[in-house]
């Protein structure tokens, strides 16, 4: 289970790293992708004696979010964009990522719920 998350997560920082020429990154990301689950489940091992379904879904979940967030930062505007493009697609993302209470309160339940999820799965 450990080897089919590694190479996902591998997997994905290099696309991230090829889609945004940035290998530096990419050699460093498939590095500690690749690393990051042998050792969190060796932990697991040591500390718990439980299944290793929770730290898998867990790097799982935590993985494909930081590199979503990592791509965009990376995303935004480079060097050699055109001034008047960029700040017309900041305005653009700005009026997107404009969240209203119902948004701000329904993403709050799907948290909270999680979190109570997984507390329920530890017990």
């Amino acid at each position: 289970m450990s080897g089919s998350v590694a190479a996902f997560l591998t997997a994905l920082t290099l696309f991230v790293a090829y889609y945004h020429d940035r290998w530096s990154f990419g050699v460093f990301g498939a590095v500690f992708t690749l690393t990051l689950p042998y050792s969190v489940n060796l932990a697991w091992i040591r500390f718990t004696g439980r299944s290793l379904l929770y730290p898998v879904a867990a790097l799982v979940l935590l993985g494909v979010i930081s590199l979503w967030f990592i791509h965009r930062r990376i995303s935004g505007p480079q060097w050699d964009d055109d001034v008047e493009e960029a700040l017309i697609r900041k305005m653009m993302e700005e009026s997107e990522s404009n969240l209203t209470w119902a948004h701000r309160v329904m993403w709050f339940c799907i948290v909270v719920g999680l979190v109570l999820l997984l507390v329920l799965l530890l017990r």
